[in-house]
């Protein structure tokens, strides 16, 4: 049996960003207040694993139904944006 329940498609601003690397912590002002879609895996205890993000919609979608196949996840993906932006 699988841990993955379902893969899911959300989308919002970004409030805060950074990178973390080998020379440390840096801020990524520049995505402040964009709007991106977000990929995630979701667990079957209902936990979250941010897999991936992108600004364009179609995008999002392709990049959710090919983690949704990785996974090997029965359920089509969640998607939480159609029909709302």
């Amino acid at each position: 049996m699988s841990l993955w329940s379902h893969i899911e498609l959300s989308g919002g601003r970004v409030s805060s960003a950074s990178e973390e690397a080998s020379e440390g912590v840096r801020e990524l002002i520049s995505q402040v207040g964009r709007f991106r879609f977000f990929i995630e895996a979701i667990d079957v205890e209902g936990g979250r694993l941010g897999l991936d993000s992108c600004a364009d919609y179609e995008a999002a979608l392709r990049r959710a139904e090919l983690a949704r196949q990785d996974f090997g996840i029965d359920h089509p993906v969640r998607d939480n944006i159609a029909g709302s932006y």
